[in-house]
């Protein structure tokens, strides 16, 4: 009876098994980036921070960026360091912020280019 299924349905499993194969060839070409979409959350967040300047939203952030500063320490790889560096550039704009100075996002923006 398996083998009348099987018989049947053999094109059908054969391309569906083809596609998957394909599929999953597709995925392992790109290289995963783990920091990539943290950056991206964090970038809108540092954006909306110093567009609408506040000591709350400041607080805000350097509580966020703690967190993210707790994930980047079980991170092993080479751009871990840049990932915290960037962490780094991010608290202190938002520190500068806080306290009501003009903040330099230079090295924000470089080390966020350098992780994306």
């Amino acid at each position: 009876m398996e083998s009348v299924i099987l018989q049947k349905f053999q094109k059908e499993i054969i391309i569906a098994l083809a596609l998957i194969l394909l599929g999953a060839g597709i995925n392992m070409d790109s290289e995963y980036n783990p920091y990539e979409s943290r950056v991206l959350e964090i970038d809108g967040m540092m954006q909306s921070l110093v567009e609408n300047p506040s000591q709350d939203a400041a607080d805000s952030v350097i509580d966020s960026l703690a967190l993210q500063g707790d994930w980047a320490y079980r991170q092993t790889g080479e751009q871990k360091e840049v990932f915290e560096e960037y962490l780094e550039a991010c608290k202190a704009v938002a520190v500068d912020v806080y306290y009501g100075m003009e903040a330099d996002t230079s090295k924000m923006n470089e080390k966020k280019n350098e992780l994306i």
